[in-house]
């Protein structure tokens, strides 16, 4: 990881310990997990950080791995880049995979567009967050949710919140059962690191601290 990165994890990880240090499931959340990273998927273009997010969508995370799985087996099979892969695998080869229809036209129609030259990662690498969001979702099929996971997994902005992620909102849930103005102050306090404060939802649904949360109340 850059230096630079690094920099900002520290900074973000201070942050947050700072702002929560009065709220206590949230601090033995933070310690739990400890700093978070956003190392991004650089090893992937642009083109395969939004099409790996369509496939996954409203799957498990076994479920979108196998799917993806077979799309890069598929791609292994045509011995062609992914660009070209996206933009020339047929329909019927696509659907093989498991994709469905609507997840199968848009990962056609991003391929055609990085092949043209509209979706193109060093043109959007210096737009704010909200212009990126925006300008991803003139995409079919490209929904706000994958934008935002975009922004963050592949261009590392450090202010994303995604409303609309249900994992997140089920997290929010668990530390604060039908409380939300609580669950808004620490969305509102994470700033500006909320994709940090993301981070550390995401990771204790994984590894069991919303588990051991229920034995200190």
């Amino acid at each position: 990881m850059p230096s630079t990165d690094h920099t900002i994890c520290d900074q973000a990880h201070q942050h947050l310990k700072s702002q929560f240090a009065d709220f206590q499931d949230v601090a033995r959340l933070l310690q739990f997990n400890g700093q978070q990273y956003l190392a991004g998927h650089r090893s992937m273009s642009l083109l395969e950080n939004l099409c790996r997010a369509i496939a996954g969508q409203q799957l498990s995370t076994k479920a979108a791995a196998t799917i993806w799985g077979r799309v890069k087996s598929m791609q292994k099979v045509c011995n062609s880049p992914f660009t070209a892969f996206a933009a020339t695998a047929s329909t019927e080869q696509l659907r093989e995979c498991g994709l469905s229809n609507a997840k199968t036209r848009t990962i056609k129609e991003l391929g055609e567009a990085a092949a043209t030259g509209q979706l193109n990662a060093n043109r959007l690498r210096h737009l704010p967050t909200d212009e990126l969001v925006d300008y991803l979702c003139q995409f079919w099929g490209v929904g706000r949710w994958t934008a935002q996971m975009s922004a963050i997994s592949y261009f590392r902005h450090a202010d994303v919140w995604s409303e609309g992620d249900v994992g997140l909102q089920n997290a929010l849930q668990k530390l604060y059962p039908d409380n939300q103005d609580a669950q808004l102050q620490c969305v509102a306090i994470s700033s500006p690191f909320r994709s940090y404060w993301s981070l550390h939802l995401w990771s204790a649904l994984d590894n069991g601290y919303f588990n051991q949360l229920t034995v200190h109340r």
